[in-house]
């Protein structure tokens, strides 16, 4: 579905399990304050990148580019990439406080790296900062992006052989896939 409104800004949705999933448009690279606004509100994003301009280095999970001058089917087609990436279909079922089960494989983690990993399980397929990952694995402490770190590379090796990812989305946070 295509919305225009009077500023000529498409919003295309894609509904799934009742959510409906915004991919907002954005002109690159005018408009770098609203691409980190919405990326740090986990809105997924299509980058209409202008003729003379390089698109930005790395690209979110969330998030894709096309030219300025692309057609709207080219437009249309980059929206369900991005949707695409973000739909998932197999539900992560949480077990128990620090236990989670996907595709029939139980996940268990630390009570440390428990509320982080469902920080992310509860927005599956958005990046989530480092600072709200921070937040709900260490409430009331200064941010530590060392610890971050080394909590969810010990997650990403209790995912292998699930079928989940964690995606770094550089100098802003983190993505399951």
């Amino acid at each position: 579905m295509v919305i225009s409104n009077r500023y000529s800004r498409r919003v295309f949705t894609l509904t799934a399990r009742s959510t409906s999933l915004p991919v907002e448009l954005v002109d690159w690279p005018t408009q770098a304050g609203l691409r980190k606004a919405l990326a740090n509100a986990g809105i997924p994003r299509v980058l209409l990148v202008q003729p003379r301009a390089e698109p930005p280095t790395p690209l979110g999970v969330d998030e894709g580019w096309v030219r300025m001058d692309a057609t709207d089917d080219e437009v249309d087609q980059c929206a369900r990439t991005v949707l695409g990436r973000l739909v998932t279909t197999e539900p992560i079922e949480p077990m128990g406080e620090c236990l989670w089960s996907h595709r029939g494989r139980a996940i268990r983690l630390t009570r440390l790296r428990a509320p982080v990993f469902g920080e992310l399980v509860a927005r599956r397929g958005t990046t989530v900062t480092h600072e709200r990952l921070a937040a709900v694995g260490w409430p009331g402490e200064p941010m530590n992006l060392a610890a971050l770190d080394t909590a969810i590379q010990r997650i990403r090796d209790e995912l292998v052989g699930t079928g989940l990812h964690i995606r770094t989305v550089r100098c802003v946070g983190y993505a399951l896939a």
